[in-house]
């Protein structure tokens, strides 16, 4: 059998919403799939996975998918339907720990990723709204309602396997993963510092394809790059933060 569809059959005897997630090359994905995900192996290989998210499948559908996308990565969905929430560090844990002083990660079921680690918690209502924290080269993301996370054994499109950590076989309750509320904190999880002009468009689109990675709308990224455009010494105008939004809007959310 194959390792993600054994995987995918064992996650939703956990209680897991688990459904196939795109080859990570887009093989047997055809040609509407491959348009339009721009994230290979990240992404449900349904586009159409709305559904799941407050839904578990059964193991016939399962094996449906799977049959369906030979090849697939396996993929959870996150939040309330699978009763997780997961944490994504971008960047080595040590560095990001350093970054986000105020980070706080109980042990718990951990996996390696391609560019860091994902820790899986119990879900809980209260303070598991999804959202992220980035700097230019580090972050972290909090995966719930109406996400879902690539799981082990999967492959990435550049050729590492997610791959289990921890021998720890319980999920730890998920952390209060709030930062202290300062001046250089804005809501939008964005540290603040000044953005030269010549690296406005850049740094800005950067932010909205993160935001857009994770599920944001076109008007949600607009106010993104409004926040950070307080930044830019000087601030671009309107019609290159409409353009920014736009450009990014045209790509799938992942994860």
């Amino acid at each position: 059998m194959d390792r993600c569809l054994q995987a995918a059959l064992k996650y939703r005897e956990w209680g897991w919403s688990s459904i196939a997630a795109c080859n990570p090359k887009h093989l047997y994905v055809g040609h509407e799939h491959c348009r339009i995900c721009k994230s290979p192996g990240k992404v449900p290989a349904n586009l159409q996975w709305k559904y799941w998210q407050d839904n578990l499948p059964d193991v016939d559908e399962i094996k449906r998918q799977f049959d369906y996308y030979p090849g697939s990565n396996v993929c959870v969905v996150t939040g309330r339907v699978s009763g997780i929430i997961g944490v994504d560090i971008d960047g080595s844990l040590e560095d990001v720990k350093r970054e986000f002083p105020w980070l706080e990660l109980p042990r718990t079921i951990t996996f390696r990723t391609h560019r860091g680690m994902r820790f899986i918690y119990e879900y809980r209502e209260s303070g598991s709204q999804s959202k992220s924290y980035k700097t230019e080269k580090l972050g972290i993301d909090i995966l719930s309602n109406g996400k879902q996370t690539i799981m082990p054994p999967s492959s990435h499109n550049l050729g590492s396997t997610y791959t289990w950590l921890s021998d720890c076989s319980s999920i730890a309750p998920f952390p209060n993963l709030e930062p202290p509320v300062n001046k250089n904190t804005p809501k939008s999880g964005v540290l603040s510092s000044t953005i030269t002009e010549g690296e406005r468009n850049e740094r800005l689109f950067k932010a909205a394809c993160g935001a857009r990675r994770h599920g944001a709308e076109e008007r949600d990224l607009l106010e993104l790059v409004k926040s950070m455009n307080t930044r830019c010494k000087p601030p671009l105008d309107q019609n290159s933060l409409l353009s920014i939004s736009r450009s990014a809007a045209r790509y799938s959310p992942t994860w």
